[in-house]
């Protein structure tokens, strides 16, 4: 009952600043206080959810402001509880009076609720100072779970906290995790809308300054996180970043999905520092030197919050694949700059949603391709990349075919069909977006070069041609 009292308490507070009574009229001088009641409350749901899911219930209402806050302050419901002074015996004060004037320093004096006590603190309100958190996807992973979760609080403890973002899993992910690793926050999408909106409805509520977008299907090693975040707090303008990706089975080898940071050519072929279409390079040191990069994997994706949440976070309309690439796009297009790490290594299994050989990742690669470029390209290089793009994606369709590929060629076809019903939306939204000459675009054509000329490392490729 205290725990609610207080809960209630903080909910008045945050309505104050919410219904911009005096003195908080100040959109800007209101934000800071309003961020640091909803989330106390936030945090106090998932306190009392174990004991009294009715109380939890009632304070996501307050959150989802499905109820008035004041008119739900005002109840009096009575719950039974056993041992509950016992868990807030441990409470302390002292912690939330620094976090309080911390985030209200802009704002003057915090007052305390009309007969209310002060607001109250608990080791895990430190999860809103929280530096890193570690968002680990999950579509009915639970084997992935099971073998790499481990380790992945092993070598992340005191450096980040590890969230697991479900998306509708049908197997028994949610019930291996309750059983197994009860200490682990679980956020539960309601539907599975694929690794863009997944990522983007779970990371709203995660309160950090660093994300790290991590895939279930990932190893990764002692001292992986800290190399990278000293690399992104030593510059402010670096907004992602990634590891050395290696492959999980052949260890020696880079893997397909980011290897040692991603690039794109002039007509939009993305590859890798160590993978060029299909051939992987093994990892002898060649690419051990940081380095400014066109895009990060998103299968171990560090970025700054702010800047996730400022760009409306990946591009949900993608489904899947190449919606890191898009927002690294984006990201470049508002001055920021992405990076590679070699001093931080994971190893990958890949393919662990889709096979890599699937007629369904063939259309998703297809359509997210052709939708990123017409997004993002600066208009003089619209028509000219578009006009070489279909000639080239015909190309590759008549290859499927040649190779048996008959599904593959169909889902070349219904990608492009997609893309061009999406034109109209989409020259709307080039209305409003930055465009700029960017970085690290290959100015030659990939294709050429790998197929024709043979070039089948990254170290074969004119780096003079790199913009």
């Amino acid at each position: 009952k205290k725990a609610l009292q207080e809960t209630i308490n903080i909910a008045r507070i945050g309505n104050q600043f919410i219904t911009q009574e005096e003195p908080w009229k100040n959109e800007e001088r209101r934000k800071p206080v309003v961020f640091v009641c909803l989330n106390i409350v936030k945090t106090l749901s998932v306190l009392l959810e174990p004991f009294i899911p009715e109380s939890a219930e009632k304070i996501k209402k307050f959150i989802n402001k499905e109820t008035d806050w004041n008119q739900a302050a005002e109840t009096e419901d009575s719950y039974e509880i056993n041992d509950f002074e016992v868990l807030f015996q441990k409470i302390d004060d002292k912690r939330l009076k620094e976090l309080i004037n911390k985030f209200a320093s802009k704002t003057g004096e915090v007052k305390k609720p009309k007969g209310g006590k002060p607001m109250i603190s608990f080791s895990e309100f430190e999860k809103l100072d929280l530096k890193v958190a570690v968002v680990i996807l999950n579509w009915n992973g639970r084997e992935f779970l099971e073998k790499f979760l481990p380790g992945v609080i092993e070598n992340s403890k005191n450096q980040a906290e590890i969230i697991i973002a479900d998306n509708a899993s049908t197997d028994d992910s949610i019930e291996f995790l309750k059983t197994n690793f009860p200490q682990i926050r679980v956020i539960q999408n309601r539907k599975n809308e694929g690794f863009a909106k997944g990522y983007n409805d779970a990371l709203l509520q995660v309160n950090a300054q660093y994300y790290i977008l991590l895939n279930s299907d990932i190893e990764v090693t002692p001292n992986w996180i800290n190399p990278v975040i000293d690399m992104m707090d030593s510059d402010e303008l670096i907004a992602v970043c990634q590891p050395k990706l290696r492959s999980f089975y052949e260890r020696d080898k880079f893997e397909y999905a980011g290897a040692a940071g991603g690039f794109i050519d002039k007509y939009g072929y993305p590859f890798c520092r160590g993978r060029i279409f299909q051939t992987m390079e093994s990892d002898t040191g060649q690419y051990n030197d940081p380095l400014e990069i066109f895009w990060a994997t998103g299968a171990c994706m560090f970025v700054r919050a702010d800047v996730y949440q400022k760009l409306g976070g990946l591009d949900k309309r993608f489904f899947a694949h190449m919606e890191e690439i898009d927002f690294c796009w984006r990201a470049k297009n508002q001055g920021y700059k992405i990076m590679y790490c070699p001093d931080s290594t994971v190893f990958h299994v890949g393919g662990g949603t889709l096979p890599k050989k699937s007629w369904k990742k063939t259309y998703l690669n297809m359509r997210n391709n052709n939708i990123m470029l017409f997004k993002n390209l600066p208009q003089k290089r619209v028509l000219k990349v578009f006009i070489a793009r279909v000639f080239l994606d015909g190309i590759a369709a008549l290859k499927f075919l040649f190779d048996g590929g008959v599904k593959d060629l169909f889902a070349v076809v219904k990608a492009h069909w997609k893309f061009f019903s999406m034109v109209p939306q989409l020259k709307k939204e080039r209305k409003i977006i930055i465009h700029h000459p960017v970085s690290k675009i290959y100015k030659k054509n990939l294709v050429v070069e790998y197929f024709l000329k043979g070039k089948r490392k990254f170290s074969d490729l004119d780096q003079n041609k790199m913009s």
